[in-house]
């Protein structure tokens, strides 16, 4: 019997998907992410300058995903970005 959690090839589902995914929805899944980061740091530190906005475009997956996790306990917009 299977776990709640467990892939049936072996693998943790969310392990998989990333794995699974077509480039066109890879890059859609980043895209979601850079949208949802935007949204996020607009209602916390207001309008993004252009450069920023460019930052986040230009950011990779895994960026992403950091900088997402950055912005609830970051007090700056840099503190989330890295800089």
């Amino acid at each position: 019997m299977m776990g709640r959690y467990d892939h049936p090839r072996g693998r943790s589902a969310s392990n998989s998907s990333k794995s699974c995914l077509a480039p066109w929805e890879a890059m859609r899944v980043a895209k979601g992410k850079a949208d949802i980061l935007r949204k996020q740091l607009t209602l916390k530190f207001g309008e993004l300058s252009y450069e920023t906005t460019l930052r986040i475009a230009g950011a990779t997956e895994v960026e992403l995903d950091r900088r997402v996790g950055r912005v609830l306990s970051a007090g700056t917009l840099e503190a989330v970005l890295g800089v």
